[in-house]
């Protein structure tokens, strides 16, 4: 029987625009009927430039136990909170937060360890792999510094906002001193690397342009994708089409929910 949502109930959500992509509602709903919590979780759509109300708002509920943070507002809602964990710093974006029993809010990135985690049960380790990351938004941010931490051969990153990219490349290069990295603009070549990630929003409608020419892809290269719906994007199939594994955009949550669970648990 599911929970009866009463005036002790805590409130979890998702802040996101659009807002009918997201999944995670169901994954924490069941959680917390499964672990007989008194807490629900609801889809909270917030538009861009409105994010600084948004948190506001939040900080001004004392039955809020926290929200998932995820297209546009990972890097935005890095700079709202008052401490931000240093996975979240070195990718330079939050998709979690939580608050704290003193009031402040704290926020935190486990997107790249849900990617990683992903990938080396679905397809291999990334130790010693080279990769191409499309896009330094919040999720590609965060894989690309989970990454680079991870004992890879090699990184690219591309993006159109080269500023952006230059930026996190320099975190990477300050962290991790001896791994090779490069950044690229649009449209980058894919050819001659071990794993390829779309960590951009294109692939979430069918007439969204592909951030990279699938025809250039040799070998055993990989495709993953960090859009979740639809599961199996455009690129996705083209890459299948041609021989290639893929990893969906789904693994990246479903393996780090438990965490986020974790997380959101730490604060009680």
């Amino acid at each position: 029987m599911k929970p009866v949502i009463s005036g002790t109930t805590k409130v979890f959500g998702v802040v996101a625009h659009p807002i009918d992509h997201v999944r995670v509602q169901f994954l924490f709903n069941e959680y917390f009927e499964k672990e007989g919590m008194d807490a629900v979780f609801i889809p909270v759509h917030v538009k861009p430039g409105n994010a600084a109300k948004a948190m506001e708002g939040f900080k001004a509920l004392s039955n809020f136990g926290g929200m998932v943070i995820t297209i546009p507002h990972k890097v935005t809602f890095m700079d709202l909170v008052d401490k931000v964990l240093p996975t979240a710093a070195l990718a330079g974006a939050t998709n979690i937060i939580r608050p704290e029993e003193d009031g402040s809010w704290t926020g935190n990135n486990l997107d790249g360890m849900g990617f990683v985690n992903g990938l080396a049960d679905q397809i291999f380790s990334p130790k010693g792999k080279s990769f191409l990351v499309v896009g330094t938004g919040g999720a590609g941010s965060a894989i690309a510094a989970t990454l680079a931490q991870s004992e890879i051969s090699r990184l690219t990153i591309s993006d159109l906002d080269g500023a952006r990219a230059e930026a996190l490349a320099g975190r990477l290069r300050g962290a991790v001193p001896d791994l090779p990295i490069s950044v690229e603009g649009p449209g980058p070549n894919p050819a001659g690397y071990d794993v390829v990630v779309n960590a951009t929003p294109l692939g979430m409608h069918e007439d969204d342009p592909m951030p990279i020419d699938p025809d250039l892809l040799e070998g055993d290269t990989v495709v993953a994708e960090v859009v979740q719906v639809p599961p199996v994007t455009r690129l996705l199939k083209e890459a299948e089409a041609r021989g290639h594994r893929t990893l969906q955009g789904g693994s990246m949550l479903d393996y780090q929910f438990i965490e986020m669970a974790r997380f959101f648990r730490t604060a009680e």
